[in-house]
């Protein structure tokens, strides 16, 4: 599992190039653009030649960036695991229950 920030450089060209014409939010909900995206990671995974244990199965994809702001981030910008997981705790539980039913 992972929590990934989605480029809107990258998501917006394409988005437009191919019809889409909603907001960023509503963007990483569309299925197509979703696929489109975790292709993406499991090529850049695969590329970096981790092993198969080491490649996410299930992104959950963001479209505010980690940040001190947000509490996501120290002020080195080192990841606060425990307020990441309080913010991304239901996304997460979620996740994993699609999962199980598969």
């Amino acid at each position: 599992m992972a929590v990934v920030v989605i480029d809107h450089e990258y998501v917006t060209p394409w988005a437009k190039a191919n019809g889409y014409t909603t907001s960023l939010p509503n963007l990483v909900e569309i299925p197509e653009v979703r696929k489109l995206f975790v292709e993406d990671m499991v090529k850049t995974c695969k590329s970096a030649k981790l092993h198969s244990f080491e490649i996410p199965k299930e992104f959950i994809v963001e479209v505010e960036p980690f940040s001190v702001e947000n509490d996501v981030l120290t002020p080195t910008f080192k990841i606060k695991r425990q307020s990441a997981l309080k913010r991304y705790e239901n996304k997460i539980n979620a996740a994993y229950n699609a999962i199980n039913k598969k």
